[in-house]
């Protein structure tokens, strides 16, 4: 069953504002280093149990890591610009709507 997430007075921001604050973190974050995000996309949207913070997942295109393997060698002389998807979790205060972290999601 999927528990609706909805606007409460128990938060200060919502949803989307939420996901805005997350967003533009994200890409700043990422602009610092230079590294443009292809394909940014909003993933999962989560309220924490105690409804503290607001766990946003992203996802995006990145550059594949480095080829450990005769066969992932060979598989990227076929595909050189194929990318890998990335996912990050943001956590966002739903008090405060404060950027707290940011971490991998793994998959």
């Amino acid at each position: 069953m999927v528990q609706q997430i909805s606007e409460t007075s128990e938060t200060t921001i919502g949803v989307k504002e939420a996901i805005r604050i997350a967003r533009d973190h994200l890409r700043y974050i990422f602009a610092d280093e230079g590294r443009p995000l292809e394909n940014l996309l909003l993933e999962e949207v989560e309220l924490s149990d105690d409804r503290r913070n607001w766990l946003i997942t992203f996802g995006f295109d990145g550059p594949r890591p480095e080829r450990r393997s005769t066969f992932e060698a060979l598989q990227s002389m076929r595909d050189p610009e194929r990318k890998e998807r990335i996912y990050k979790i943001v956590t966002i205060n739903a008090s405060t709507s404060q950027f707290e972290s940011m971490k991998i999601r793994e998959v």
